[in-house]
């Protein structure tokens, strides 16, 4: 009886430590190693950078202003005067021999002056290119615009009212009873003819001029 009391004492014994091993290792048997959470920042007090939001260049291609939209109706024109650095002759050729990389049209020259029509979205690349060239130095420049926008669809209701009394007129010369009364009608022809020519005249223009520029380069 006393050997069988010894053993369940020893087994008592042996049970109780490696319940005590058991928590020292943690739950799964396995040492557990603490980790530290704190970012290395806040250990050593130094602050994450952050973007400096003064700058906005963000280092993407720099493009111009949009043209405005299809359905208006904006014509420009202004005046760029130019300080030549050598002979004014030679500045007015080259001016007139770059017109073409911005899409320009000349309408006049001479040694001191230079006339050209261009879409509106090429003027500030245009300057800019004036401003790059070593012999000349620009002193002022002035442009306006002009917004035909309401012009330009009052008169497309013009032209129809004027287009068909015109055709009516016309079907009244054939039906004209009488020498006078064919002289009044045609005489009335006459003048809606006009009439109708200088609207489309009219409505050319500011076709022509619509997302255009005119410039006038003075040079001295």
């Amino acid at each position: 009886m006393r050997s069988f009391a010894l053993v369940l004492f020893c087994l008592a014994l042996l049970f109780s430590g490696c319940a005590s091993m058991a928590s020292e290792q943690g739950p799964t048997g396995v040492d557990t190693v603490e980790h530290d959470a704190t970012p290395p920042d806040e250990k050593t007090g130094a602050a994450t950078p952050k973007p400096d939001s003064r700058h906005f260049d963000d280092g993407g291609p720099i493009t111009e202003a949009p043209l405005e939209p299809s359905e208006m109706r904006i014509q420009r024109a202004g005046v760029i005067k130019l300080t030549c650095k050598g002979k004014e002759i030679r500045a007015s050729r080259e001016i007139r021999r770059a017109a073409g990389k911005f899409d320009a049209l000349i309408l006049g020259f001479k040694d001191t002056e230079v006339n050209l029509k261009m879409p509106s979205n090429k003027l500030d690349a245009f300057i800019d290119f004036l401003d790059s060239q070593e012999t000349l130095e620009i002193d002022e420049y002035d442009f306006s615009a002009f917004d035909r926008t309401m012009e330009h669809y009052s008169l497309e209701e013009r032209l129809e009212r004027a287009q068909l009394v015109h055709d009516q007129l016309k079907e009244l010369v054939k039906k004209s009873p009488s020498l006078t009364e064919l002289e009044r009608v045609e005489k009335r022809l006459d003048e809606s003819q006009k009439a109708l020519d200088a609207l489309k005249t009219t409505k050319l223009d500011i076709a022509l001029h619509a997302g255009r520029v005119d410039i006038k380069i003075m040079i001295r």
